[in-house]
């Protein structure tokens, strides 16, 4: 269990953000999708190009009290939402290494964005429902497993999930996956 005074959890995004086209194939989870992908530096480690395979492994619903009981502490506009937890594989298939921190996006059933939560653990001891896995690098030929949480408001549902990257030729790319 995390220490209460811990942990928090600070939503980038609580309320939809805005709409993006919805429409367009949907993946079925635990497809891979393989994509260029060129990552802006960050911090001390350089930009560069690569090619990332990305599977949405799962979609599950959580519960406030999962996060309750995990000593996760919310603002009061996030206490109505609903937990997603979105697990996902990342490959390098490239050459060059990227930062981990690949970040994954959900839509609702209307088409407007949620994104994920960020979860603020002093203890260091993680939340077990939803292990990140976000720091250091993915050199070329590695791959990870990491969970994102989404706390998507009091009566949407999630549709779809999604990865965006762009290519070296500053090609964006959409890739989604159906929620369930």
């Amino acid at each position: 269990m995390l220490a209460t005074a811990a942990v928090t959890i600070a939503a980038l995004t609580m309320a939809a953000c805005g709409s993006s086209s919805s429409g367009g194939t949907k993946l079925a989870l635990g497809t891979e999708a393989t994509v260029s992908y060129a990552a802006s530096a960050d911090g001390t480690i350089p930009a560069a190009n690569t090619t990332i395979a990305v599977t949405v492994v799962a979609v599950r619903v959580g519960t406030q009290d999962e996060l309750a009981a995990a000593g996760l502490q919310l603002d009061d506009t996030a206490k109505n939402s609903t937990p997603y937890y979105v697990d996902a594989k990342f490959t390098n298939k490239g050459s060059n290494a990227v930062a981990r921190n690949l970040p994954l996006d959900v839509e609702d059933t209307k088409g407007e964005s949620v994104s994920s939560t960020i979860i603020l653990d002093l203890s260091g001891s993680g939340f077990a429902k939803c292990p990140g896995n976000d720091s250091g690098l993915l050199n070329p030929g590695e791959s990870y497993q990491s969970c994102s949480l989404f706390l998507v408001p009091k009566g949407k549902k999630i549709d779809r999930v999604r990865f965006v990257s762009q290519a070296p030729d500053a090609t964006i790319t959409f890739t989604d996956w159906a929620a369930k």
